[in-house]
């Protein structure tokens, strides 16, 4: 079994409200690769 953790430091300048909106999109970004990269078959 393979697993991957991904971590990213987000700037202490960004406002809540802007951490919240990077948060989502790299979010979006990775559920967006189901179907797209073989093995890659739920979020746990």
């Amino acid at each position: 079994m393979v697993k991957h953790v991904i971590l990213w430091q987000l700037k202490d300048e960004l406002s809540d409200s802007e951490k919240a909106e990077v948060k989502d999109g790299i979010k979006a970004g990775l559920e967006a690769l189901k179907g797209k990269i073989p093995g890659l078959m739920k979020q746990l």
